[in-house]
């Protein structure tokens, strides 16, 4: 592809071989529109960022519509409840009227004569509410949904930050995948064509070429299945932030420790009951259960509410004035068995809450425990991991040496040396795979915030 910046500079220099100032203007000119023409015409460049952790969070922020959804949902539930409150105020009214009447009487033939008058009025009404059973429960049902919904909102921004760490921290385990294959596969392609060589010369086997093949086939296999897992696990990212990263800060000083507190499961736990998004949620969805069994209970109780009202009205002159005021009292009889019928309808729903809440907190508990023997055994995962990389770089030293000697050949010093390849891939990948077995097990007990986030982040580098 030939940009016009540069196929107006070549027609200058091939016109001219001593540019003069004219067309070194001209020269630059072109040279910005090209510039400009990147910018502009390359889709990767403006969808294309680089990002640290909590970049991916904030642009997920704006990004994904789950969080959004949950603070709509909060909105829906305190305007509900605003509107259950409204029942407890007095409703006020004020009608009016203005009418002309023309009357024609017709009695055994006989025509009386017609009757012609006008009539204008107002009527005021005021009308407060005193006990009414069903409205309270009403209300405070709604208060209720309108917590639920508030922890809805704090669990969707949780699974959000735990979502989005996962996804950066994948990218970055596919970038190290990436990297060890190209590594290893640059190495066997030196192998094959040592092995193609040595056979050349008379110093190999056929067996020896087939088997250096065999192993470059593999090896470039591997690095395209890693290049599609990386590209995959981008995509992954840029549904959370709208953005296809290039370049993201990577964690340094690989075996380095997150430091964990508190240390002991039954702490974790402890905290789990009592911090636990999910639990809460389920005690308030049986709170709302309780409700909904007054709201039907409600039904079987009188009605009583004050009511006063003033009119008067003019007709041909004639004026009326009239005042009342009083209670008024109803009181449910009898509707068929309905109200009963929806009584222990909303009781069996509140016995199925309150064994939901029994499972939910056995599962939060077992979530919590298996998150935390995760993270321990991440933790010693990251512990051996550095030790067999330290070791495997050893033994290329000691391969490297041994080659020197005569005593070891080049299929030894290759074979440690993608020995080094595989362990440093296995060891950033254990950091990587603790991180995220922390934040799990902090989601998991309820506790996971952005403070978390920022530590992390400050762990992490961008790469030069």
């Amino acid at each position: 592809m030939k940009f016009p910046g540069l196929l107006f500079y070549r027609i200058s220099r091939a016109n001219n071989k001593h540019p003069n100032a004219n067309q070194r203007l001209s020269f630059s000119f072109s040279f910005l529109f090209f510039l400009l023409f990147l910018l502009i015409a390359s889709p990767a460049w403006a969808d294309s960022q680089s990002f640290s952790l909590l970049d991916a969070y904030r642009l997920a922020q704006h990004n994904n519509s789950s969080v959004s959804i949950s603070m709509a949902e909060v909105n829906v539930r305190q305007e509900q409840s605003i509107q259950a409150r409204a029942q407890f105020f007095p409703k006020l009214y004020l009608r009016g009227y203005g009418e002309v009447h023309h009357q024609q009487v017709n009695l055994s033939g006989i025509a009386l004569p017609d009757d012609n008058f006008s009539s204008i009025g107002y009527q005021a009404g005021l009308a407060q509410p005193l006990f009414r059973r069903t409205d309270m429960a009403i209300y405070r049902h709604a208060k209720v949904e309108s917590e639920i919904a508030s922890v809805q909102q704090q669990l969707a921004e949780q699974e959000l930050m735990f979502n989005v760490a996962e996804a950066y921290f994948n990218v970055l385990i596919a970038q190290e995948s990436l990297a060890t294959a190209k590594s290893q596969t640059s190495a066997i392609t030196h192998l094959f064509a040592l092995a193609k060589s040595a056979y050349q010369d008379g110093d190999a086997s056929i067996t020896d070429v087939d088997e250096a093949r065999a192993s470059y086939d593999l090896a470039r296999t591997q690095a395209i299945m890693a290049k599609s897992d990386l590209e995959i696990r981008k995509q992954l990212l840029r549904r959370y932030t709208g953005r296809l990263p290039v370049r993201l800060s990577v964690f340094l000083g690989a075996g380095s420790i997150y430091s964990l507190e508190p240390e002991e499961m039954f702490l974790w736990e402890r905290l789990a009951l009592d911090k636990s998004l999910v639990l809460e949620l389920t005690k308030l969805e049986l709170r709302g259960a309780d409700g909904e069994v007054d709201v039907a209970e409600g039904g079987h109780y009188p009605v009583i509410d004050f009511v006063a009202n003033y009119s008067q009205g003019d007709v041909d002159g004639d004026t009326t004035t009239e005042a009342m005021a009083g209670l008024t009292l109803e009181l449910p009889l009898y509707n068929g068995g309905g109200d009963v019928a929806k009584v222990r309808e909303a009781k069996a729903n509140r016995m199925k809450q309150k064994y939901i809440l029994r499972d939910i907190t056995e599962q939060v508990l077992m979530d919590v425990r298996q998150a935390y023997l995760t993270v321990i055994n991440s933790r010693l995962l990251v512990q051996a991991t550095k030790q067999a990389f330290d070791s495997s770089e050893a033994l290329l030293e000691s391969t490297h040496d041994g080659f020197d000697k005569g005593i070891r050949n080049s299929l030894d010093v290759l074979n440690a040396q993608l020995g080094v390849f595989e362990n440093q891939r296995e060891m950033v990948s254990a950091d990587y795979n603790f991180l995220n077995a922390v934040l799990r097990l902090k989601m998991a007990a309820g506790t996971l915030a952005l403070a978390d986030l920022q530590v992390m982040d400050r762990m992490l580098v961008q790469p030069r």
